[in-house]
């Protein structure tokens, strides 16, 4: 990001953008025991190609803007919530038989 605006300002937006979305949804999801874990990491990781090819894409024709960049790192914030609950159960099952 920084090679394509040369701000620092846009830098650190990547990271608020990505985390705000982050935080709130594992705050909801954290109290939503009806979706299986299965589904939504499968669902983060299916979120997490989509969002790489479209930037590869963007990259690849020279459509990459910061306009372009900023939502789809929202979206990866996003999918960052709903991958955490299956990896934190994950890691307690680990743990618990070492």
């Amino acid at each position: 990001m920084y090679d394509l605006t040369s701000s620092a300002l846009d830098l650190g937006l990547i990271g608020l953008i990505q985390f705000i979305p982050s935080v709130v949804l594992t705050l909801l999801i954290g109290h939503a025991p009806t979706v299986t874990t299965a589904a939504s990491s499968c669902a983060a990781r299916r979120h997490y190609v989509l969002v790489a090819v479209m930037l590869t894409f963007a990259f690849s024709t020279g459509a990459l803007t910061r306009e372009f960049c900023l939502p789809r790192c929202s979206w990866i914030g996003c999918a960052r919530a709903f991958e955490m609950r299956p990896r934190i159960r994950w890691h307690r099952r680990w743990y618990r038989y070492r």
